[in-house]
């Protein structure tokens, strides 16, 4: 929906916390699940949805009636589609996820196919006013793909794909943004591993590639680049990595790095210590990976590529560490007395995107609801959505009443 006081900007929240890959989960998750969402959050406006559209349900809406189907379905229940998930490509839920969800990724022209396909899937749903976003792998997951000579590749297909939005965009009128997310142990994580790839490689190299491809000088190929690749700024994502998500923000604005959707989330924090552990224990899982990170007085940092026995085994012996996991909770979890959440730092980024003009949009994205411990789930999957979006327009207005 569009956030009062800014209605340029959205919120919304992300489909991918419902199970299912066909088309017809999709379906069900709208009519199920979003419109119940919206009747107790929007019940007077439309309510605009963020879609999870994995290779099998993208397939299928290949098929011009069935994209005519699911847009008639958003109208039925008052709700838009401006921004879609392209990161999962396979199955996100009830299997062994883990490192396979970077999979396939920007050195492969599969990545490229499926992010094209939903590309004009989002030209066909978006409202005519609304800048649309795919959120996708930020390049690739660095222990499987850390070899250099795979970075042109990448970059290869990214202003491939920048040529296609724009084409899209000169045929249909529909400004989409393909946003690449930063997380822990991809290629781009940190905020200055994301302006150092921008400003060297994509703005460079990509340049060369989209300047042959749409026979264009190079300072077009740089104004296309920066209208079509940006960055989906996850909270959860840069707190795990020890990085103000406000500062991140700041920092990538001022280098001219379009931010078209910022993912209101929030990770797990604890101080190091034996009752750290037991009270991490419920959040080990086989489904997604948690990447931790310790940081110390002295200023030294460990960092784990999942939440398991290693982790447990520092926790036990580090003095003054702090802990923070990839683990996506709950915006109104409360914690305990040894867990915490950072939503105090989401509320800081809400608080400084307010002073801003950067056009992002909102989404809640807390996927993790299937495998929370489940005093912490508390209620179910609606009402957690709902009590999410709840806390993200309480903070907006305390904002624009501060």
């Amino acid at each position: 929906m569009r956030l009062p006081g800014n209605p340029s900007r959205h919120l919304t929240y992300c489909l991918n916390i419902h199970p299912g890959e066909s088309l017809e989960d999709v379906r069900a998750a709208i009519a199920t699940h979003a419109a119940a969402v919206k009747r107790r959050v929007a019940p007077q406006v439309p309510f605009g949805v963020g879609l999870r559209l994995g290779a099998v349900a993208a397939a299928e809406l290949g098929d011009p009636s069935a994209l005519a189907a699911l847009r008639r379905l958003l109208d039925d229940h008052d709700l838009y589609a401006f921004t879609i998930n392209g990161f999962p490509f396979g199955r996100f839920h009830k299997t062994r996820v883990k490192a396979q969800v970077y999979l396939p990724d920007w050195r492969d022209a599969g990545r490229l196919d499926y992010t094209v396909q939903l590309a004009h899937i989002l030209a066909s749903l978006l409202p005519e006013d609304v800048t649309g976003s795919i959120s996708t792998v930020p390049l690739g997951y660095k222990p499987l793909a850390s070899d250099p000579v795979l970075l042109p590749v990448m970059t290869a297909n990214l202003a491939r794909c920048a040529v296609e939005l724009d084409r899209i965009r000169l045929k249909h009128g529909r400004t989409i943004v393909l946003a690449l997310e930063p997380e822990p142990d991809c290629l781009l994580e940190r905020t200055d591993e994301v302006i150092h790839y921008f400003n060297t490689t994509l703005l460079r190299d990509g340049a060369g590639i989209v300047a042959e491809m749409a026979g264009c000088g190079t300072s077009r190929a740089e104004a296309l680049l920066r209208t079509h690749i940006g960055i989906c700024l996850d909270a959860c994502h840069a707190a795990v990595e020890f990085e103000e998500p406000a500062a991140m923000l700041r920092a990538l604005h001022a280098e001219g790095i379009r931010i078209p959707k910022i993912q209101v989330s929030a990770a797990l924090e604890t101080d190091a210590g034996p009752a750290a552990e037991a009270a991490l224990r419920p959040f080990v899982d086989m489904v997604y990976l948690h990447q931790t990170r310790m940081v110390f007085p002295n200023g030294s940092r460990l960092e784990f590529p999942d939440l398991d026995d290693a982790v447990f085994a520092r926790l036990k012996t580090a003095t003054g560490g702090l802990a923070r996991v990839h683990f996506h909770v709950p915006l109104f979890y409360t914690g305990s007395t040894v867990l915490r959440s950072t939503s105090r730092m989401t509320a800081e980024l809400l608080r400084y995107l307010h002073t801003t003009q950067i056009a992002a949009d909102l989404e809640v994205e807390t996927y993790t609801f299937s495998v929370l411990p489940p005093d912490v789930a508390g209620a179910d999957v609606d009402s957690c959505i709902v009590g999410e979006l709840n806390w993200t327009l309480n903070a907006m207005d305390a904002n624009r009443r501060s």
